[in-house]
Order: C-alpha cells, then sequence, then structure tokens
C-alpha cells in the first residue's frame, strides 16, 4: 500500500503551518504591543497611583537630612575620604531596625552590600552604635568610655573588666572602668545584641550583609535583584562597583556611569530604597586651602548626581543637602552630633555659619581702608554732624 500524502494532503499541510505561523507572529505582535504599552502612563494609571501612595510613608532617614527616599530611588550619601560614608549608612541601618522593632511600623528588608570593610568591623560597630542608642538617659556617662572596640570585645567574649583602664579623662589619662559604667555598657550591649540577632537569624532576615569584594558587577545585581520591593538597599560605596561586562577596558568614569544606570534601572524595575555612598575628591583652591565639597567634586562621577534622587554631603560637622527631587530645601544644612568611640551619628536641628560680629561706626571695613584717609574722615565728621553730604 502507498502511504505517500497526496498532492491535496501536502497543500492542506502547508495551509496548516501557515495558519499556525501566522497564529504565532499574532500572538508576538499582540505581545510586543502590550510591552510597550506598559511604557506609557494613562490618566488613569496617574489617579490610581496617587490614591495607594502615602508620602508619609516615604523613608526619610535622619542623616539624609530628613529627604524622602521613595521606592525606586537611588540617594547619595557623599563624603570625601575617612569623612563617614561607611559611618552614616550604619546609622542608617540602626535606624531602620529601631523603626522595624516598633510594632505600628513597617517592616523594612535591609541588604548591605559591603564592597570595602569585612562583616566584622560592620557589625562591631553597628553593636556600638545601637548601645548607645539604646543608652538614652545614660549616654553622658558612656561617652566617657574612649576605648569602646575593648569594651565590647570582652563584653562578647564574656571575659571580667577588672583593671580595664578604658575610662580617659581630658588630660589623655586611663581610668579603670566603674562599675556603673559597667553595668550600663552590658546591659544596653544586650538589647543591641538582641536586637541585631533576631533582624539576621529569623528565617526571613530582616538584615542581611553581602560581601561583593571581588565579585563581578552582574553578581552584585543579581542579589540586589533577590530583594523584595520597598527593601533598603546600602551601598558601600558607588566608586568600588566592579566594571560591569563589556567596560573592562573603558574609562573609569564610563564604567560608573553604566554601573550607576544598572543599578537605577534594578531600583525603578523592583520599587527598592538605594542609598550608596560616594567618594569626594579633596579639592584645594588658588591659596591651597581645602575648598567646601559640592557635586562636581564627586570622584568618578559618571552620572551618579544625575541618576540620584537626593545627594546628602558630608563635611567636618554638618551635613547638606546639595540635591533632593521631592521638593526639598537644597543648601539646606544640619549639624551632625558625633559620638565617634560609638560611631553614633545624629543630625541635630540647623546649621548657623559662623556670624563674624558687624562692623561700628568705630571700625574700619575693608572696602573703607581702600578709600583715602580724606573719604573716611569726611564719613565720621557726617556721622557726628559736623559736615553734611
Amino acid at each position: 500500500m502507498d502511504n505517500k500524502p497526496t498532492q491535496e494532503d501536502l497543500r492542506k499541510q502547508i495551509m496548516l503551518d501557515v495558519e499556525q505561523t501566522e497564529k504565532e507572529m499574532a500572538q508576538e505582535e499582540e505581545g510586543a504591543k502590550k510591552e510597550a504599552g506598559k511604557r506609557y502612563c494613562t490618566y488613569e494609571q496617574f489617579e490610581e497611583s496617587i490614591k495607594n501612595y502615602d508620602p508619609e510613608k516615604d523613608f526619610r532617614p535622619d542623616l539624609l537630612c530628613g529627604c524622602a527616599c521613595p521606592a525606586g530611588s537611588i540617594n547619595i550619601i557623599a563624603a570625601r575620604p575617612a569623612g563617614g560614608k561607611t559611618s552614616a549608612m550604619i546609622n542608617i541601618v540602626r535606624e531602620t531596625l529601631t523603626l522595624n522593632a516598633n510594632p505600628e511600623n513597617e517592616k523594612r528588608k535591609i541588604l548591605y552590600v559591603n564592597l570595602e570593610m569585612n562583616y566584622r568591623q560592620i557589625l562591631t560597630n553597628l553593636h556600638l552604635s545601637c548601645i548607645y542608642n539604646f543608652a538614652e538617659k545614660e549616654r553622658e556617662k558612656l561617652s566617657q568610655l574612649k576605648k569602646t572596640i575593648f569594651a565590647f570585645n570582652h563584653t562578647m567574649k564574656e571575659n571580667d573588666w577588672e583593671n580595664g583602664k578604658w575610662l580617659v579623662d581630658d588630660d589623655e589619662t586611663p581610668h579603670v572602668v566603674d562599675k556603673s559604667l559597667k553595668e550600663a555598657f552590658i546591659s544596653n550591649y544586650l538589647k543591641a545584641r538582641n536586637l541585631i540577632k533576631k533582624a539576621m537569624e529569623i528565617e526571613d532576615s530582616e538584615l542581611k550583609i553581602y560581601d561583593g569584594i571581588g565579585q563581578k558587577m552582574e553578581e552584585v545585581k543579581e542579589e540586589i535583584e533577590k530583594c523584595e520591593d520597598g527593601s533598603l538597599i546600602l551601598l558601600d560605596y558607588m566608586q568600588r562597583l566592579p566594571a560591569p561586562d563589556g567596560f573592562h577596558t573603558a574609562q573609569r568614569y564610563l564604567q560608573i556611569q553604566k554601573a550607576s544606570a544598572e543599578l537605577l534601572k534594578t531600583a525603578i524595575e523592583k520599587q527598592l530604597i538605594v542609598i550608596a555612598g560616594a567618594q569626594l575628591k579633596r579639592e584645594d583652591n588658588n591659596k591651597g586651602k581645602e575648598t567646601a565639597p559640592s557635586m562636581d567634586s564627586i570622584r568618578e562621577s559618571g552620572d551618579i548626581e544625575q541618576d540620584a534622587h537626593n545627594v546628602v554631603i558630608l563635611n567636618k560637622d554638618y551635613a547638606e543637602v546639595a540635591k533632593s527631587r521631592e521638593g526639598g530645601e537644597t543648601a539646606k544644612k544640619m549639624n551632625i552630633k558625633a559620638v565617634k568611640q560609638f560611631v553614633f551619628w545624629e543630625t541635630n536641628g540647623k546649621y548657623e555659619e559662623f556670624k563674624k560680629e558687624e562692623n561700628n561706626d568705630n571700625r574700619t571695613t575693608q572696602s573703607e581702608k581702600k578709600k583715602s584717609p580724606w573719604d573716611q574722615i569726611k564719613k565720621k565728621s557726617r556721622i557726628k554732624g559736623y559736615i553734611r553730604k
């Protein structure tokens, strides 16, 4: 029996294949249209987003001067080397964990992407910051303790403090720590330990510390993408990010530009809050004095400042808002209260510039010095009513 398909069978099969191909193409075209439609916003979508958005729930960390950090944003804390970037981010972790501990607040997951220090240093500093935060009424007493690392290590190892000369007076003379100070430190250490351990050990942990040192940019990004919507990502720090694939031989500012763009895309798609450190370069004026930092001082900046929602610059004893997209007051400065041995930072009211004494009638201003002696005599005479203008 001949099983070869007839011409009619072949024609029908071809027609079926064509129909199937046309159907698949139509489905792909419809899918492409839907995908393209997602890139456009309707007014109904806008109204719905406003109904679901509560600006009071925006994350407003203390060390970002209260600037709103909505989901889907990158926010920059910029400082010169050893200017406090890591300390600021550790204090933001402490602030977030404290907020999470309040049952009335919505819990926020934290991923700390470490590109510079080891986890022991990060967690030690976080414990010290929490100890001082919990102390409240005992802060003045605890601030006398200068060698806090020794105290923390002894407490963590359950060693005795006997003869521990970690209390330093104004003359830099070491003294043995008294019993009341020791008890204050240990009691607040237990509170800090409980807070941090609970945040890290629960099955769906609130705090994760990821060691990104030596990892590829794509691997760091992959870890960030695993976070759920609304999570807080702390990146220490931008210029330590590795070069993305295809950019290994590019200039460093182009590598940072690409890394920043990838980070922003991930933050928007996953609705994450990213707070990243950025290093400022040192700049001197023509007199050899260090100038006040600005956004232009960000090293190898690429598009860091353009991609950022907020930029806050740390400079010695104050934090300054250099950029804020939520209508915040730029050039706003806040005093930083820092208890360095406890890695405890917080902003403390408005920053007040040093005001020079106003010149009175008996003083000579710089502009007056440039005038002739006769002009100064005439001015003094007019003040005394001797001559008219």
